[in-house]
């Protein structure tokens, strides 16, 4: 288990007052925008750890809160396809962090 598996915990419980706020401000479109969000940023981090032959890092959940975190800077009438056009960058960006590193 990585060392790294409780701070990414503790965020993402962290962020869950977070989303349920968007939900019941926006409606369920928050909600459908957050999972689109992060099933993009897990499949990315899963492809370009899979085409780089690392190990698989998606088990340590950090690919979930860049998901969530991307959700929460968009605004909610935001179609669909720009979410997983804007996964990759998000999560190049999140794996370079020091806070987080992917070996």
């Amino acid at each position: 288990m990585p060392t790294f598996w409780g701070p990414t915990r503790l965020s993402l419980r962290a962020l869950l007052p977070a989303l349920a706020w968007s939900v019941y401000c926006f409606g369920w479109k928050a909600l459908l925008l957050t999972a689109v969000s992060v099933v993009s940023c897990v499949f990315f981090e899963w492809a370009y750890r899979k085409a780089m032959k690392k190990s698989c890092m998606v088990g340590d959940l950090s690919a979930v809160v860049t998901g969530i975190l991307l959700s929460f800077v968009c605004p909610v009438d935001l179609p669909w396809w720009v979410i997983i056009i804007g996964a990759p960058r998000w999560r190049a960006v999140h794996s370079c962090w020091p806070a987080m590193p992917h070996g």
